[in-house]
């Protein structure tokens, strides 16, 4: 596990499927997610994200099984990074002037409670 995989806290899933197939239920859930490693072979971001994609099809470890196509991990990949942005957008609003039950899930992560929720 990398150093950012240990701090960005950000919620996710084990997108190995296989792995996760034989993974006891409480390790589904992981309390970071994973880096996105990426090529450098190309100038701009978004052809070294479709090389990456193109690259790894047939491994089986991106989360998606083995019935998509190319064309549908690009599209899934790109509208996952969009979601992100949106997402985000929200989350800075509402970190502006949260309600109270995210006032206290920042306190439980604060506290470093909030793992025990994540069991």
């Amino acid at each position: 596990m990398s150093d950012v995989e240990r701090i960005n806290g950000l919620i996710s899933f084990d997108l190995n499927l296989y792995k996760l197939l034989s993974l006891p239920q409480e390790h589904l859930v992981l309390p970071y997610a994973p880096e996105d490693p990426r090529g450098e072979d190309f100038t701009t971001e978004t052809l070294n994200i479709i090389d990456t994609i193109l690259s790894r099809i047939g491994l089986d470890d991106d989360g998606l099984g083995p019935n998509w196509s190319s064309t549908e991990r690009i599209v899934h990949k790109f509208h996952m990074i969009d979601v992100w942005h949106r997402v985000t957008e929200v989350y800075q609003e509402v970190l502006k002037n949260p309600p109270q039950v995210v006032k206290f899930s920042l306190l439980l992560k604060s506290k470093g409670s909030l793992r025990f929720f994540l069991k």
